[in-house]
């Protein structure tokens, strides 16, 4: 069985980084293909999307593209240490998410009840749409 490969486009369909960026993580060396055929189409591996979910955590995680390029480079976190980074990251995020949820109820019971929020609960709940 021949493994996966997925084209530009393929791959930018297939995990929302957009095939520009693709081409300029190929530029840059950041996220250079395995392959390319005669005709020079980029052709990426499984490894290569593994190293895109790589590029993305951190990235999202707000690590600049220097910074990127160089945790990658010096056998920075594997793909184990990625993901749990990430996972810490969504858990973090839904726990604001849960904080501003029950904020937001709060007045709305409030409203419901024909009562004004007072200036702290919106603040409060300002606060938390921050944090997300």
């Amino acid at each position: 069985m021949t493994p996966r490969r997925w084209k530009v486009g393929e791959l930018a369909a297939a995990t929302g980084v957009l095939a520009r960026t693709l081409h300029f993580y190929d530029e840059i060396g950041l996220l250079v293909p395995s392959e390319r055929t005669q005709d020079g189409v980029r052709l990426y591996s499984e490894d290569d999307v593994r190293r895109l979910y790589r590029i993305v955590v951190l990235r999202h995680l707000g690590h600049p593209l220097r910074r990127t390029s160089v945790l990658l480079g010096e056998g920075g976190p594997d793909l184990l240490e990625t993901v749990r980074a990430h996972v810490d990251h969504v858990e973090g995020s839904l726990m604001g998410q849960r904080a501003l949820h029950e904020r937001l109820l709060e007045i709305v019971r409030l409203l419901e009840r024909g009562m004004e929020p007072s200036a702290d609960q919106l603040i409060h709940a300002l606060e938390a749409t921050k944090k997300r």
